[in-house]
């Protein structure tokens, strides 16, 4: 078993800006696709592919030295022996397969697998994995890295040319990888399909999963009791198969780390002929991605990853790390979540004691968007730095306004519009605000250190609706543990099959039906309200730091009200 103690990618996009880990992380969960730009100079590649690495070791305070260096590219393209001559080993490998077992093979040293898009030179990716028992040596400076997740198990054979050749292919290595690693279709909780630089669709190369179901003589499972995700993964493109391979691992590894499910861009796997086999399967789509919510009798979470392409279809199978070991590593060591960073608006935030003032601030914003040659992410940081944004002398509280934009032209937007309104707004004392959702109440603000009066009102008990709160763990990934308190099986508490429902197409029709489903399940959604009630109160008092003083429920909110606010355990039968 491998453990997976380091991520990094870098993708130059067609605006020439660098993709790293957290953004690469934010297209993958949104369903983004990526469109890259070409890098033309070998030097610039190779030099890149040099800083990606040593960001990856100097995280995990590892030196080259401590590291075998593995290949997984063409060395043709690149001379890199400037980069391997450092590394304690140095090894090529044709496949991503081939590149993990030359790791497991490593009984004294973690390895950095490595490699470029060939087709145009704009992409770099690594990963650094060692031996769980070697991380588990406290000798070892491995056992203080942060652990993404597990590879347990991998297998490779050869393709074949012909689409019905593969497929057969395909079902045949999965009934021996089945059968070599004691596993069943069952216990994962996501398949994950790529179709590299391959002749298969992706229905395709579902097909083979859909008609290998070991369970055909059970009876057949209703939408909502299908246990296991089917998706593919669409959000890069590449004609080079082993660039694919390794990010491909990667997305699986960030899906596992980040508790998420990934979506499927696509309308179906399956076409109408298909339509009994896939019902009579134990698969279900998700038209978005949405946090992976844990079942009580499911503690170890297992994905499998499918590639496929010209030359050889792998299989690795992902698993989750065991949460009460988690619990003890460092948080100093593992990445911030980044996806709450990586939202495209951006707010800019402007104070000032008198109206006036405030106007000239943004004509002074307004002229730096238009005359600056900094890009928009140094205007913002720039904008983060300067004085305006405090007021010294503003005794009697100021007149605060925030913009959002993702851009220099919409921000120039936005400041006019603010410019065109904000005056009257503010001696109307009506509040001011856009579509995109630029604030300002109009009033001024004080900065109070006594606790104000802050009431929270639960609504009812059919307040819910689906896909609710689909990215709430996300954008506050540490309120998992604090979900996990309140319950060992969240997926029930949350009523995710009702909540996120599970179909076996992503079109949106089908939410109508979803939405009815609800509605007509009023004692489980009743348990869900109190879940999400408590997870929301969280949110305000521990992430955002409001804390009521005062409650009201209404409609069976009150229920809520009392579990959330903690006024005693409330047991729902």
């Amino acid at each position: 078993m491998l453990a997976v103690l380091g991520l990094e990618v870098s993708i130059t996009d067609n605006n020439n800006q660098q993709i790293d880990i957290d953004a690469y992380d934010y297209h993958l969960y949104q369903g983004q696709k990526l469109t890259t730009a070409v890098v033309q100079n070998a030097n610039t590649a190779i030099h890149e592919l040099e800083r990606l690495c040593d960001k990856l070791l100097t995280h995990n305070h590892l030196t080259r030295a401590q590291v075998h260096l593995i290949q997984c590219c063409d060395v043709q393209i690149l001379d890199l022996g400037h980069l391997t001559e450092k590394f304690a080993e140095n090894t090529q490998c044709e496949s991503l397969s081939d590149a993990l077992d030359v790791c497991s093979q490593q009984s004294s040293n973690a390895s950095l697998i490595i490699s470029i898009d060939a087709s145009d030179l704009n992409s770099y990716a690594a990963i650094l994995v060692a031996s769980d028992k070697l991380r588990q040596d406290p000798a070892s400076q491995l056992s203080l890295c942060h652990c993404y997740a597990y590879i347990n198990a991998q297998s490779s054979v050869q393709n074949a040319s012909p689409v019905p050749e593969q497929t057969d292919l395909i079902q045949k290595h999965l009934a021996h990888f089945r059968d070599d690693n004691a596993i069943s279709n069952e216990m994962f909780e996501s398949i994950i399909l790529n179709q590299l630089d391959s002749s298969l669709s992706v229905d395709q190369h579902a097909l083979p999963y859909i008609d290998f179901n070991e369970a055909t003589d059970k009876p057949e499972l209703s939408q909502l009791e299908k246990p296991t995700l089917l998706t593919s993964l669409d959000c890069y493109h590449t004609e080079d198969a082993q660039f694919m391979s390794l990010l491909s691992l990667i997305s699986a590894v960030l899906c596992m780390d980040q508790q998420y499910r990934l979506g499927y861009s696509g309308q179906s796997l399956v076409n109408k002929l298909q339509e009994q086999e896939w019902n009579n399967s134990p698969y279900y789509l998700l038209a978005d991605s949405t946090s992976y919510l844990p079942q009580q009798s499911k503690q170890t979470r297992h994905l499998l990853l499918s590639l496929v392409d010209k030359k050889v279809h792998q299989l690795f199978v992902v698993s989750n790390v065991n949460t009460q070991a988690k619990k003890h590593q460092p948080v100093a060591a593992s990445y911030g979540n980044g996806f709450l960073a990586q939202q495209p608006l951006k707010p800019f935030i402007i104070k000032s004691a008198s109206v006036d003032q405030l106007i000239k601030h943004l004509a002074h914003l307004k002229h730096d968007c238009e005359s600056s040659r900094l890009s928009f992410k140094s205007l913002l940081e720039k904008h983060l730095s300067a004085s305006y944004l405090t007021e010294s002398n503003a005794q009697n509280g100021c007149y605060c306004v925030v913009l959002l934009a993702s851009s220099l032209q919409q921000l120039t937007e936005q400041i006019n519009l603010a410019c065109l309104g904000l005056e009257k707004a503010i001696n109307n004392q009506q509040a001011w605000k856009t579509p995109l959702g630029s604030y300002c109440c109009a009033q001024l603000v004080n900065t109070r250190t006594d606790k104000q009066p802050l009431s929270f009102v639960y609504p009812g008990v059919g307040a819910l609706y689906v896909n609710m709160g689909k990215d709430l763990l996300r954008l506050f990934p540490h309120s998992h543990q604090a979900m996990s308190e309140m319950s060992p099986d969240l997926s029930h508490s949350l009523q995710d099959k009702l909540i996120t429902p599970r179909h076996i197409t992503t079109s949106r029709e089908v939410e109508l039906q979803a939405q009815h489903n609800l509605r007509a399940s009023l004692a489980n959604i009743a348990e869900a309200g109190v879940s999400y009630a408590y997870l929301l109160t969280h949110l305000f008092q521990c992430s955002l730091a409001l804390n009521a003083t005062s409650a009201a429920g209404y409609s069976m909110g009150e229920v809520s009200m009392f579990a959330a606010l903690g006024a005693g355990k409330i047991h729902i039968y």
